[in-house]
């Protein structure tokens, strides 16, 4: 008899209490013999397991997808950059200043 992931010794090593508290803490049913017990128990771990190795065949396949598809799409080429919308790219505006007083700005004093 072989031994899950979790499990230090064979199921049918464990006494019929511990069965089923392995039993409650999956919220399956725990009256039964030992011999239905490890029956009941070793269907919810391999579900369990069959479980795990699906979800970590589906975060292999995703993690390949995205790095396929960053070689299909190469890095932009900073010599051949056109107008960007990137802020930190922004060269910064000349600020002028009126020096008239008048505070509209444009450089003269006008009295209208």
């Amino acid at each position: 008899m072989s031994t899950f992931a979790g499990f230090d010794r064979p199921l049918n090593q464990y006494k019929v209490t511990e069965l089923r508290g392995f039993l409650r803490q999956r919220s399956l049913k725990v009256g039964g013999v030992k011999k239905v017990l490890i029956e009941r128990l070793k269907t919810a771990l391999q579900e369990e397991q069959d479980n795990n190795s699906d979800n970590v065949a589906s975060d292999q396949e995703e993690e390949e997808a995205e790095a396929e598809s960053q070689r299909e799409s190469p890095p932009p080429d900073p010599t051949n950059a056109g107008p960007s919308s990137d802020v930190s790219q922004t060269q910064p505006q000349a600020l002028t200043t009126d020096t008239s007083g008048d505070g509209d700005g444009d450089g003269e004093f006008n009295t209208n």
